[in-house]
């Protein structure tokens, strides 16, 4: 094998391809932390959304277990009569004076 044709040949512009090479390590960098700061803010939103859901669906649920608990108490209630009042005497009071 020639080693001639293998070897890469070098570039002569080093200061353009350093600023290339500089330019496109600080974007990557860049576009890092602009993606960590998106999943954040997406995350924060996503915790947002669970809270506002698990809540909506704990008073959906204590709503409907009301609902169903009620139907169920007057459904088994029966139809009873009324009670009827018991008749009392009145109590002689202690001032009045006895019959002997």
């Amino acid at each position: 094998m020639n080693p001639n044709k293998t070897q890469i040949p070098e570039n002569n512009h080093n200061a353009v391809g350093r600023l290339n090479k500089t330019a496109y390590r600080d974007g990557y960098i860049h576009g890092q932390v602009d993606e960590h700061n998106i999943q954040q803010g997406n995350r924060i939103i996503r915790e947002n959304n669970s809270a506002a859901g698990g809540l909506l669906t704990g008073i959906t649920l204590t709503a409907i277990a009301f609902f169903v608990g009620g139907v169920l108490f007057f459904i088994t209630q029966t139809n009873q009569p009324a009670k009827t009042n018991i008749e009392t005497a009145p109590v002689p009071q202690t001032n009045q004076p006895q019959n002997p």
